[in-house]
């Protein structure tokens, strides 16, 4: 499996086959104090594969605070469409709302396609500089 893509953004949808996004590549938040609640943050994500394997996958979405405690876990399946050129592509366009961040640190975004694929994406939680 490919990732084509895959960014936290401010605001996303899908929009028959194009991802809207706006702040797309977002990977920190500077803030006086925490614990903080952030209002919304979107994952998005493309993946290909071949046409020959299955359309529709499980997938698993959590949310990891810096000390690898899960603040948040999707499951869900993942269809796959045929797109013609011999492979199967699936989008995730998934909002997180008003995240809870109770600390300072690396929060990890983490997605598991079945059977083999995975990847994470850290977002940053810091003082102002």
């Amino acid at each position: 499996m490919i990732v084509d893509y895959a960014a936290l953004a401010d605001y996303a949808s899908d929009r028959g086959g194009a991802v809207v996004a706006c702040g797309l590549g977002i990977n920190r938040l500077s803030v006086k104090q925490v614990p903080i609640s952030h209002p919304q943050v979107f994952l998005v994500a493309q993946l290909r594969d071949e046409v020959g394997t299955s359309e529709v996958r499980k997938v698993r979405v959590g949310l990891m605070d810096p000390a690898g405690g899960c603040l948040s876990e999707i499951n869900g399946s993942l269809h796959f469409t045929a797109t013609g050129e011999g492979d199967r592509v699936g989008r995730i366009v998934l909002g997180f709302y008003s995240v809870q961040f109770p600390r300072y640190g690396t929060y990890l975004f983490q997605v598991a396609v079945e059977p083999d694929c995975s990847l994470t994406l850290p977002f940053h939680v810091r003082p102002p500089v």
